[in-house]
């Protein structure tokens, strides 16, 4: 029960339901989920593991809320995460990188839906899909895990960032962009690709940071 209350709580944060700052009580949550507070705790135990939450002493939790400064720190190391997951990736296998491209490709495709609505939850939802088949993909479990506990912590941040103006359709194109990068196998390309998506992701959370 923990794992699927987590799940839904990292999917309201992602998605934008639950801004960073947001104060989450035991007791809110456990009327929510009908449950008992043993199973909220462990949720957000986990969740505070991921980076997505945190606890302050007296407090309580609360969704974490990082400063422009933090943000900077976080993408700094993401820089060296990427140029590793760069030269992983196109290490693989052809036929295991068409498979990964494809599945790329159907949630690039399902993101572009959400473009007209505006439909920001929805794309930063399918946008960490994205991100995560491209982790999976490297095969390596402690990239995997440092990758996604770093980008937890901005998880809060993501939706908010994709209210910029041509934020969703400028994002989606540097994954259409990716994905050829990807088939041709050209690491110093996706190099490339990873950086100018960093950083116009960065900006776009800077410009909606505190």
């Amino acid at each position: 029960m923990a794992t699927i209350i987590r799940d839904h709580i990292e999917a309201d944060i992602i998605g934008g339901l639950l801004k960073g700052g947001s104060h989450l009580t035991e007791i809110a949550l456990a009327q929510r989920f009908n449950v008992s507070r043993g199973p909220i705790r462990e949720a957000l135990r986990t969740l505070e593991g991921q980076g997505l939450v945190n606890q302050q002493k007296n407090c309580g939790w609360f969704v974490r809320l990082l400063s422009q400064e933090d943000i900077q720190e976080v993408f700094l190391v993401r820089k060296i995460l990427d140029d590793g997951l760069a030269d992983m990736l196109v290490a693989q296998a052809p036929e295991q990188l068409q498979i990964v491209a494809d599945n790329l490709s159907a949630l690039a495709a399902a993101m572009d839906q959400a473009i007209s609505p505006h439909d920001c939850g929805t794309f930063a939802k399918l946008n960490q899909r994205f991100h995560n088949v491209l982790l999976e993909a490297s095969n390596n479990s402690r990239l995997m895990k440092l990758y996604r506990n770093m980008m937890g912590e901005v998880a809060s941040h993501v939706a908010m960032s994709l209210t910029c103006s041509g934020a969703m359709v400028v994002s989606n194109h540097e994954h259409y962009q990716m994905i050829d990068a990807l088939l041709a196998r050209d690491g110093a390309v996706l190099r490339i690709l990873f950086q100018q998506h960093r950083e116009h992701t960065l900006a776009r959370m800077l410009e909606h940071s505190i």
